[in-house]
């Protein structure tokens, strides 16, 4: 009977503590150059976090340099995103990012560009949504 009440203890541990945080997708350049990414805003299991904009969150961080026009891709490992999209602010303008095949181009206009990246997966076919998770980045395109 102890053993039984320790085996469930147990389980019930792993359970509370498998909720944690969402997933960091892996961002990196067509060279391979991995992007650094922050968790921003989520919802992942019993627990939801709002975070500062990615401009206020990531001043004082490295920003990844590349080339105008390169090919950025993202890829989550585990249990995929069932929807994802992503905008971007630069110089105060917010735009909706076109991605295709988890991957996207930086503009040709130099300059830093700080992304989003919105994920969510679904719980079940009647479209609820289980959890959720926004991450940002930011790249200094050069010419």
């Amino acid at each position: 009977m102890r053993r039984s009440i320790w085996v469930i203890a147990v389980v019930l541990i792993l359970l509370l503590t498998s909720c944690g945080k969402p997933p960091l997708p892996e961002v990196h350049t067509a060279d391979g150059t991995s992007i650094d990414v922050h968790l921003g805003s989520y919802c992942w299991g019993n627990t939801c976090a709002d975070s500062v904009g990615p401009e206020e969150m990531l001043k004082d961080k490295n920003k990844q340099t590349a080339p105008a026009g390169t090919v950025i891709t993202f890829a989550f490992g585990g249990k995929q995103p069932t929807e994802t999209g992503m905008s971007m602010m630069h110089d105060g303008e917010l735009t909706n990012v076109a991605l295709v095949d988890q991957a996207f181009k930086v503009p040709a206009e130099p300059g830093v560009y700080y992304y989003s990246l919105f994920a969510k997966w679904r719980k079940d076919s009647d479209g609820k949504i289980s959890d959720d998770a926004s991450y940002v980045f930011a790249i200094e395109v050069k010419e």
